[in-house]
């Protein structure tokens, strides 16, 4: 097991992610508390049509707490094939959709 744990850890340097406490990102000095940061970026959002199979999606609240997080690590992007992210309108962070960019 301890292997596999290596090689995982040495794959996510290797390809430039940065593995974080969670508890660390919830009080970063300067930013809002978590639960209203995520809160405003829910407020904000939008919902989208996803014309795929006729529904309307929208950023959801673990959809807007990896927002927050990647906000809070400065990441410029959050990567990601969940269509409803699309509706995020957050300043800080947007949303890369993996299946159109590559």
């Amino acid at each position: 097991m301890a292997q596999v744990e290596s090689t995982l850890m040495r794959f996510i340097k290797d390809i430039g992610f940065e593995v974080t406490d969670s508890d660390d990102l919830v009080n970063v000095q300067g930013s809002p508390p978590l639960f209203q940061d995520v809160h405003d970026i829910l407020r904000v959002s939008d919902s989208v049509f996803r014309t795929t199979d006729s529904k309307w999606v929208g950023v959801g609240g673990c959809d807007a707490t990896i927002a927050s997080f990647a906000a809070r690590l400065s990441a410029p992007e959050v990567a990601t094939f969940d269509y409803g992210f699309r509706g995020l309108k957050d300043s800080r962070v947007r949303a890369l959709m993996v299946g159109e960019a590559y």
